[in-house]
């Protein structure tokens, strides 16, 4: 079982410039996380309303029957605005940590030559 560590950055001191700059970048990230989880729970709270007006409706209220099939459709697309947005945070995550994650190791490299 791995353990997990806790970071306190209010409590450690950075090491260089570098380090400064690195941690900033990452908190860039960190925002781009927090947009997708947002977006994940926009998703379940649509879900569960649509679920739930399915679960209480009447077969036989055509007026019914039609209010489900719209939030249905609107549900799909919301659903796949939603993912989409998703995809693209996911990929550019993965962007953004490499170009941090280079950056950093330059002026790292940097502050040493010096």
């Amino acid at each position: 079982m791995a353990s997990k560590r806790t970071h306190s950055a209010s409590k450690s001191k950075p090491h260089t410039p570098a380090w400064v700059a690195f941690e900033q970048n990452l908190e860039g990230i960190s925002h781009m996380v927090d947009v997708e989880t947002r977006e994940m729970t926009f998703v379940k709270r649509a879900a569960a309303r649509l679920f739930s007006l399915g679960k209480s409706i009447d077969v036989k209220d055509q007026a019914a029957v039609a209010k489900l099939v719209r939030s249905g459709n609107r549900f799909s697309r919301t659903l796949n605005e939603r993912l989409e947005v998703s995809k693209t945070l996911k990929l550019w995550r993965v962007v953004m940590l490499v170009t941090c994650v280079e950056a950093y190791l330059q002026d790292l490299l940097a502050a040493a030559a010096t």
